[in-house]
């Protein structure tokens, strides 16, 4: 039997890992990091180093990265590019190595990467997730929640809770390890019919349309627009595709 968890506050992930052997943190930005990241490898980036500050993304800049960053929802002047996936395109990012840092993403990333494994996840390759999931040997599966500023967030946890449907309906042997793993659950249950208009009302799509990236959020949440699983490797601290 595997168990599969989930952590809504990046704060708490050293509190479910440490326990677990042969874990699996799949790290969950959907507004916009993960899916962006997802986007870079699909049109062929070669790699994305993942940082928390901006004062990193600065240093690598000098050493000829590609730099993606985002503060607030909004691109840095000294980035070259941002958080929206519509920017990852084959023409900018193909065979480029990109340091990527954004508000809450990059920083979810280096918090889960104790971890045995870790890959991140969107809607965006979530049958790819699956599969990946699958056919590991991982034990414990954590989905590890980016939120927004260290708090709760609704689309993170709606992909958590669309993830369990898709490994519960595969049939596999797993249980929902926490309340937060059922709230996740049955979260996705009641919104599946219409995530965009489930969250419509919620803190960060709210800010995200006042910005006019609402087009950016309807693709966010579109699934399985590629099938490459961004992978963390925790000699190098970069993440590859898979």
């Amino acid at each position: 039997m595997r168990k599969f968890d989930v952590c809504l506050a990046p704060s708490l992930i050293p509190h479910y890992l440490d326990s677990q052997n042969e874990s699996l943190a799949v790290v969950v930005d959907i507004l916009r990091a993960s899916t962006s990241i997802c986007c870079a490898f699909a049109s062929g980036a070669a790699s994305i180093s993942p940082v928390a500050s901006i004062d990193e993304a600065l240093q690598a800049r000098f050493q000829g990265y590609l730099i993606a960053a985002e503060r607030n929802a909004q691109k840095p002047s000294f980035a070259d590019l941002g958080n929206s996936p519509f920017e990852y395109t084959p023409e900018r990012v193909a065979g480029k190595h990109i340091v990527m840092t954004t508000t809450n993403g990059t920083a979810c990333v280096k918090a889960a990467s104790q971890a045995s494994d870790l890959i991140v996840a969107g809607f965006s390759n979530l049958s790819a997730t699956l599969r990946y999931i699958i056919n590991s040997q991982s034990a414990y599966i954590l989905v590890c929640c980016a939120g927004w500023n260290g708090r709760f967030c609704v689309e993170d946890c709606l992909f958590a809770g669309a993830l369990a449907e898709a490994l519960i309906s595969s049939q596999m042997d797993i249980i929902l390890a926490s309340d937060a793993a059922m709230l996740a659950w049955k979260l996705w249950l009641e919104a599946a019919e219409s995530p965009f208009e489930f969250m419509t009302s919620a803190e960060h799509p709210q800010r995200l349309v006042r910005l006019g990236l609402e087009e950016d959020i309807r693709f966010c949440l579109t699934p399985d627009t590629t099938s490459l699983v961004p992978r963390y490797n925790r000699e190098t601290q970069y993440l590859f595709p898979c």
